[in-house]
């Protein structure tokens, strides 16, 4: 599937909040697993992954300092790839998952410009 990418470059963007999380299907850890698996699988030369860090490096060239919002980012795709590629910008990857917010704090722990959030990108505020 298609992610989304909201790219918010203004600095000092506000942090996220949420209201109470929508009926959005859950993932369990079974479930992110198996997700992590197939988001490994899409990190090659012309995968979506690729093709999401470049699309963000072009929207964002010359904006030093941005912030990069990953919305339903799953196990942490494409942020991770976005941080590596952007590390003076501040990217947010988010989940409605407790488990997807889980894994994506762990495949990007060594990214100091990622920070992981749960959040349900249909009840931002």
């Amino acid at each position: 599937p298609i992610k989304m990418l909201l790219l918010r470059a203004a600095r000092g963007a506000r942090a996220l909040s949420t209201r109470a999380l929508s009926t959005a299907p859950q993932f369990d850890e079974a479930m992110a697993k198996a997700y992590n698996i197939v988001a490994e699988n899409h990190r090659h030369k012309d995968g979506p992954w690729s093709r999401m860090r470049d699309k963000v490096v072009d929207a964002v060239a010359g904006r030093s300092g941005c912030t990069i919002l990953d919305l339903a980012s799953g196990p942490g795709e494409p942020a991770a790839t976005v941080a590596e590629a952007l590390p003076d910008a501040v990217v947010l990857a988010t989940d409605v998952a407790d488990a997807m917010v889980a894994a994506a704090t762990n495949a990007t722990s060594h990214l100091s410009n990622v920070k992981v959030q749960l959040a349900d990108a249909q009840n931002l505020e």
